[in-house]
């Protein structure tokens, strides 16, 4: 009888947190939608056919990827640049 009581507890208790669960994935799920309507509607994509669009998708996700890459590699070295030439030096590269 207590196996039958802690067995049916703990079907509930995985019924209700899954259909929680479920919730909150469903919920993202309309919120990444929304924006990828919003996408299509900004960008005009959704009069154009599906490889059309592929194409597209594909050429600004590269070029994402290399904004990301200019990011990470050359402002970096600018950035010291800037800073070295306005006397704003850190603890580390400090003429001193």
């Amino acid at each position: 009888m207590v196996k039958q009581c802690t067995t049916f507890s703990a079907l509930r208790f995985t019924i209700f947190y899954s259909s929680k669960m479920f919730n909150s994935f469903s919920t993202v799920w309309n919120f990444l939608n929304y924006w990828y309507f919003r996408y299509l509607m900004v960008t005009e994509l959704y009069m154009v056919e599906k490889w059309e669009r592929a194409i597209c998708n594909t050429v600004i996700v590269i070029i994402l990827c290399m904004l990301t890459y200019l990011n990470c590699t050359v402002l970096h070295y600018t950035s010291q640049f800037w800073n070295t030439a306005f006397g704003n030096y850190s603890e580390i590269e400090s003429p001193i």
